[in-house]
């Protein structure tokens, strides 16, 4: 599965140069809240149900610049899962193709009484697909493909 979220390059997203490299992941964390929604399973009911997914590792490769008033679509998609962790994949699209592609790793985990990593639960890995399969054109906001 993956969800498909459109945006527009805001003047606070720019510096003098570019988009500032920070708002990149921002936008990897819209996505991944708006997957978590499409899959059923919205981060307020998860944090309510003692559930979390604390990134450890992310990063963001940026492949050319883009700037103010520029229109993106960025694929969101779960790329990988081992015991307790999973990986999402973000990619960005604009109107000429891919333009930056991050990562973050994500660890399952459970809250109460103490925080402590626990197996990815299995409509999580039901959400894997690899990253090659990912759409690379466009669909509306949320729009998920299954």
């Amino acid at each position: 599965m993956t969800t498909t979220t459109h945006h527009r390059v805001l003047m606070s997203d720019v510096d003098l140069v570019q988009v500032n490299f920070t708002r990149m992941f921002l936008w990897m964390d819209h996505g991944f809240t708006q997957l978590l929604h499409d899959l059923g399973h919205p981060s307020s009911t998860l944090l309510r149900q003692g559930w979390s997914t604390p990134v450890v590792d992310s990063h963001c490769n940026h492949l050319r610049p883009v700037t103010l008033d520029d229109e993106f679509t960025l694929v969101s998609q779960v790329i990988e899962v081992g015991r307790s962790s999973f990986v999402v994949g973000h990619d960005f699209i604009d109107a000429t193709g891919l333009f930056a592609r991050g990562e973050c790793r994500h660890v399952w985990i459970r809250t109460h009484p103490r925080h402590t990593a626990l197996p990815v639960p299995d409509w999580l890995r039901q959400a894997h697909l690899p990253r090659e399969t990912a759409p690379s054109t466009n669909g509306g906001p949320g729009h998920r493909t299954p």
